[in-house]
């Protein structure tokens, strides 16, 4: 059996947060221009009748690299899909679905069930033409050696292949959402989500040196008295002074309504917040050398493909 072009189309692309954000493959706006003019050249070869196999694959092609940008989510605008479904029908009223069935066929087809066709596809061109200037489509230039799609889809990659089944997935969620933030110039909810990160690690930190939880109040649930917690329970000292660095250089400004962060000013956030969160991993590490094994914690892997 020969695998059927339609279905060729169900493909995995990356998707952002809740799925409704996908990255854009340009390529298929190329091929699916390559495949239409081919089509609309095959056409023009036939006279008044002419084997519909003749022009069957250019037929099979054209349906199928417009099924792919209609795929959900889709960035064509309404218009722009409505047109492109009429043109998926136009071809399919002549090119059955089944591709061994479409390539066995021995039909004559007339230029006049062709016209359909070929008004159909004119007709999706000056559609997406007028259209393409209102789609929701963007480029996201490079933040610094960051490459944009690690930053959206992967920025844990940053914490080290050993360290990173220790992330607890809240840590995992905050530093994923702080990489979708700093591609997208959101410099501000970057610092916080990493500062999120630092706390979820604070906490775990802390359960290891003192075999609980912290125990306070909600009034003193601060950074200040975290890490001062954490210095009684004999945290490394390196840690501690990173810890308190940040605080007042990162954290404590952006609890303020009237600061605004600088891209800049992330960018220099990101690796010492992935760098403070890989230290505290490490030293959980050290401290419960078994916690890979005993952890009930989902595995970075599963959560990430949620992500």
């Amino acid at each position: 059996m020969i695998p059927h072009p339609w279905n060729w189309r169900v493909e995995h692309r990356p998707l952002i947060g809740d799925g409704q954000v996908q990255q854009l493959n340009v390529n298929d706006y190329y091929d699916l221009g390559k495949a239409i003019k081919e089509l609309e050249a095959d056409i023009a070869k036939l006279d008044d009748k002419g084997e519909l196999k003749s022009i069957v694959w250019s037929m099979i092609m054209a349906r199928w690299q417009l099924g792919k940008i209609l795929a959900e989510p889709c960035a064509l605008l309404p218009s722009s899909q409505r047109a492109a479904k009429s043109a998926v029908d136009a071809i399919t009223r002549l090119v059955p679905e089944d591709i061994n069935e479409a390539i066995a066929t021995t039909e004559t087809v007339y230029s006049w069930q062709l016209n359909s066709v070929v008004s159909a596809l004119k007709n999706f061109e000056t559609v997406l033409q007028n259209d393409m200037p209102e789609m929701a489509t963007f480029a996201v230039a490079q933040i610094g050696i960051y490459r944009t799609e690690s930053l959206i889809n992967k920025p844990y990659l940053q914490i080290t292949d050993d360290l990173r089944p220790l992330l607890l997935p809240l840590a995992l969620r905050d530093v994923t959402e702080a990489g979708r933030c700093l591609a997208f110039s959101v410099p501000t909810a970057a610092a916080f989500h990493l500062s999120r990160a630092i706390e979820t690690g604070m906490n775990q930190y802390y359960e290891a040196l003192a075999g609980k939880p912290f125990n306070l109040k909600d009034a003193t649930r601060n950074w200040a008295i975290k890490t001062q917690a954490l210095k009684d329970a004999g945290a490394d000292e390196k840690i501690t002074e990173f810890l308190a660095h940040i605080r007042k250089a990162y954290r404590n400004p952006i609890t303020h309504p009237d600061v605004v962060l600088e891209t800049n000013e992330a960018f220099n956030f990101f690796p010492q917040a992935i760098s403070v969160i890989s230290l505290m991993l490490q030293a959980v590490k050290l401290l419960a050398p078994s916690t890979k094994e005993e952890s009930s914690v989902e595995p970075v892997s599963e959560i990430a493909e949620e992500l």
